[in-house]
């Protein structure tokens, strides 16, 4: 009798433990059509559970992967049973495809976080193991009221700065960056003349395109002084940089002259610390603006205009300019045209070795091939390092490939 029921008893547990097992797997609804959809809704909002949904392809393997390896871990399918309504949908069927364009899908498989009102709260794409899964899952109950409240208050437009910074910071959590980067764009006009001396808002002020018409730069010119004692020379850089980059990015994509007056009167005198920083400044701002709207005429006559003034016969200076040109601006005749003549007049000056082999090198890029041959035969009449001679050995194959 005690063999039979302790048989009995053997049965009956491993029957439990079963379906015990079979319970705490992850338990998926499968979405074909709308009213699959809408009666999955209908239960969230009934029970108070979130939506889990898996968007996946039938030729998937990583999507094969999850539903074998991942969806049948207990502690998983435990939790997520408890929170979640799990739904599965095939996002090549009909009914599929219009929930893809709805949430933007990427890639297979993404697993979507919704709201009861179907708002998407975090996504998942790819594999990710179950322990991380279940955190994940955690991570986004715990916070899934939070994201509602701040989804809701921003399309209404409720936000203000420090609310739009946590909400920023709340969907790089959940790798919602499109969706970060564009509450990122709110917050700059959200800001007041105290946000721009809160450390707080740094990250978010030195991150913004902002131009000399924009908020930013505003704020900081009213209130430069309070600004320069909060922030150190490495971030003035950064937002010097940017501002500045956008500034004449404008300037030079409208052909703007007077927008780059704008840039060299307001912005260079606030961050720049001395005359002659300035004076600098203003002559790169009007380099980069002639050269960039294709002004040569306006780039060649403030180039000599400087060494006729400040380093007249300095012949350094001269292939310095040249070698900018080379670097930046080869691709146009007109400005290796102009670096040419500086080098006429470097050489001149100081028949050295690096001047004589820029002579050559911008000669043969102009078609001058035998005079630029004449100016290596120098090169090579000179006593010369190893260096000098691999460099001489280069150009000179350069030169006779292009003759």
């Amino acid at each position: 009798m005690n063999k039979l029921m302790n048989k009995v008893s053997t049965v009956i547990t491993a029957i439990f433990f079963i379906a015990f097992s079979a319970n705490a797997q992850m338990q998926f609804k499968e979405i074909v059509t709308q009213s699959d959809w809408e009666t999955a809704v209908k239960e969230a909002n009934e029970t108070g559970k979130l939506l889990f949904l898996d968007i996946y392809a039938t030729w998937c393997g990583p999507c094969k992967y999850l539903e074998s390896n991942i969806y049948p871990d207990v502690e998983l399918g435990k939790y997520y049973n408890s929170h979640f309504i799990n739904l599965k949908l095939d996002g090549e069927t009909e009914f599929g495809r219009m929930k893809v364009m709805q949430y933007g899908l990427q890639a297979y498989p993404t697993m979507y976080y919704l709201s009861s009102s179907e708002d998407m709260l975090a996504k998942v794409v790819g594999v990710k193991q179950a322990p991380e899964l279940n955190a994940f899952g955690e991570k986004v109950v715990r916070n899934s009221d939070k994201l509602v409240e701040f989804k809701r208050d921003y399309n209404n437009d409720k936000l203000k700065a420090p609310e739009l910074m946590a909400y920023r910071e709340l969907l790089l959590e959940f790798d919602q960056k499109e969706q970060s980067d564009e509450v990122s764009s709110k917050i700059i006009p959200s800001l007041t003349e105290a946000d721009i001396l809160n450390p707080e808002y740094k990250s978010i002020i030195i991150g913004a395109k902002t131009d000399l018409d924009g908020k930013i730069f505003s704020l900081i010119k009213s209130n430069f002084e309070g600004f320069k004692l909060l922030w150190t020379e490495e971030e003035m850089g950064q937002i010097f940089g940017n501002i500045f980059d956008a500034s004449l990015n404008m300037a030079i994509s409208n052909q703007d002259p007077g927008y780059k007056d704008r840039i060299i009167a307001e912005l260079l005198p606030l961050f720049q610390d001395t005359p002659e920083s300035v004076k600098n400044a203003e002559y790169i701002t009007n380099k980069l603006y002639f050269a960039n709207t294709g002004d040569w005429k306006g780039f060649s006559e403030l180039v000599m205009a400087l060494y006729n003034t400040g380093f007249s016969n300095d012949d350094a200076f001269l292939y310095q300019e040249s070698f900018d040109i080379v670097n930046n601006y080869a691709r146009s005749p007109e400005a290796l045209a102009f670096a040419l003549e500086l080098m006429n007049k470097a050489v001149v000056i100081n028949p050295s070795f690096d001047n004589l082999i820029m002579i050559s090198y911008l000669n043969g890029a102009s078609g001058n091939i035998e005079i630029a041959r004449e100016y290596l035969l120098k090169v090579e009449a000179m006593p010369l390092n190893d260096q000098q001679k691999s460099i001489l050995k280069e150009l000179q194959n350069i030169i006779d490939q292009a003759g």
